[in-house]
């Protein structure tokens, strides 16, 4: 048991890896966020197995999933909405405004999806953990001044989010897990966050 929880924790200190710049840009309590989820180029995978293809992730809804590419708008607008109420329940950190502010911000956190792997409903329903059958992303997540500089990158590797909540025994279909994968993935890089501090 505990071989095992040292794998674990060498596993989860590999999902997030600092690329440039310093994560005290995250610690502005005081500061103002736009935020972008970039889904645009993201690539379809199966990371679990570390799989890769060039199919991307839009291409692959409309041949597969056509109700949920017609709907993709929503499940975007839920993504962004559970990141930002997550991230701004944090304390000491710069506070998400909604698209439509008139709020000047100081930053854009840009979340960049390069692979993407959609999870599993059965797995999220019959697993053991609460992340579970989750949403799998390989991609980036970035902080940019207002000029639009970057002045921080993170990399995200593999991070697994979560698919399911006890508490509302929700169905984990796919726009639920999406919505989670990003609650969680707010939780998760603020803590990375606080422990380059």
């Amino acid at each position: 048991m505990a071989l095992l929880a040292l794998m674990t924790v060498g596993v989860a200190a590999q999902e997030f890896e600092l690329k440039s710049g310093s994560l005290q840009t995250v610690l502005q309590k005081d500061k103002k966020a736009a935020l972008t989820i970039d889904f645009s180029k993201a690539k379809m995978a199966d990371l679990s197995k570390k799989e890769l293809t060039e199919t991307l992730m839009m291409d692959h809804l409309k041949a597969n999933d056509s109700y949920t590419f017609e709907h993709w708008k929503e499940h975007a607008d839920e993504c962004h909405e559970f990141f930002s109420e997550r991230w701004n329940d944090e304390k000491g950190a710069p506070k998400i405004v909604d698209e439509d502010s008139d709020d000047a911000t100081d930053m854009t956190i840009t979340i960049k999806f390069d692979y993407i792997d959609f999870g599993s409903t059965a797995a999220s329903l019959w697993g053991w953990s609460k992340k579970a059958g989750g949403v799998i992303m390989r991609g980036t997540v970035t902080f940019a001044d207002a000029s639009g500089q970057s002045v921080c990158e993170v990399s995200v590797n593999d991070y697994r989010g979560q698919s399911n909540r006890g508490i509302d025994m929700k169905m984990p279909t796919f726009g639920r897990r999406m919505a989670l994968f990003h609650k969680s993935l707010a939780k998760d890089i603020f803590n990375f966050a606080k422990k380059q501090k």
